[in-house]
This record gives C-alpha cells, structure tokens and sequence, in this order.
C-alpha cells in the first residue's frame, strides 16, 4: 500500500542539478557529433611522410618500427609501405606493410619485418 505522503513529496534539489548537468552533457555531444556527420570533408589531399625508428631483433627476425605522418588535411586509406635493404647497391631483402587509416593531420604506426639485420643496409 502507498504512503500518502510519499505522492506530496517533491523532487530533491540535487536530483534537479543532476538532470540538468546531463541535459547540458547530452545536448553538447550531439552538437559535437552533429558538426562532424555535416561538415564537408576536407579538399586538401593527403601528403604522408614516414619517419623511420631504431631496428630491434624480433621472433625469427628484426623489425624497422616506423611511423606514417599525414600533414594534409585528406584521410588516406590502404597505405603501402616497402622497405628495402640495400648494401652496395643491391637489393637483398625487401618487406612490406599496409596501415589501414591515417585520418589528416594524424599518426600511424608499424614495423617493416626482416630476416637479415639492417643495420648495416640502407633502409
């Protein structure tokens, strides 16, 4: 059975300023949200540069970590990265990965994977 007094009570303050603050939260994502599924994409194309780490030695090999820099303000999908080791103008291995994304103005990274140690090659 209910309490009478329990239907006169009102609703405390707290929960008021508590109902606000997410009121505001909520309406400030979907404007966030809302400018970016309406704003234009981006004219400038991308323009990605690779900076190259200090090999290490991995299982059944070394790795070349590196990182892909987009500057442009464009996206680039399925990027292709090779990587040759190079002594004495010959090519004795090659490896290569594909980073999925890097959004513009973003950062990517990976590993180049070989079997030969390349710090006496030329990357």
């Amino acid at each position: 059975m209910v309490n009478p007094d329990q239907l006169t009570q009102k609703t405390p303050i707290l929960e008021w300023i508590a109902a606000g603050v997410g009121l505001i939260l909520l309406a400030l994502l979907l404007a966030i949200v809302g400018r970016d599924a309406f704003s234009r994409p981006s004219k400038e194309p991308a323009s990605v540069a690779i900076e190259l780490g200090k090999p290490s030695r991995a299982a059944g090999g070394y790795v070349v970590p590196f990182e892909a820099v987009n500057s442009g303000g464009g996206d680039a999908a399925e990027l292709q990265i090779e990587g040759q080791l190079v002594e004495a103008d010959h090519i004795i291995e090659t490896s290569s990965a594909v980073i999925d994304y890097v959004p513009g103005h973003g950062r990517a990274e990976g590993g180049l994977f070989f079997t030969r140690d390349p710090k006496g090659a030329v990357i």
